[in-house]
């Protein structure tokens, strides 16, 4: 991964919260429009493989507690 450190595009608040971003700034600025990164597709394979797990914990975990019928312990209704 590169991180590429750029001029923030004109009008960049107006282009992010068209987007739907209406956020992007407050106490902390959220959005930083000064840096991109740049991932090779190795890199991006990882990080899709990563999410994907990820994303199936909380399925996974349902099915265990509804497999091993722990939901009574968990307060789980």
């Amino acid at each position: 991964m590169r991180r590429h450190t750029i001029a923030p595009r004109t009008n960049w608040q107006q282009k992010v919260e068209e987007a739907g971003l209406t956020w992007h700034t407050g106490e902390q600025v959220y959005w930083n429009e000064a840096a991109y990164y740049e991932f090779t597709a190795k890199e991006v394979d990882v990080l899709e493989a990563a999410t994907n797990e990820r994303a199936g914990m909380p399925r996974a975990a349902a099915h265990q507690n509804n497999h091993t019928r722990l939901y009574a312990r968990l307060a789980t209704p």
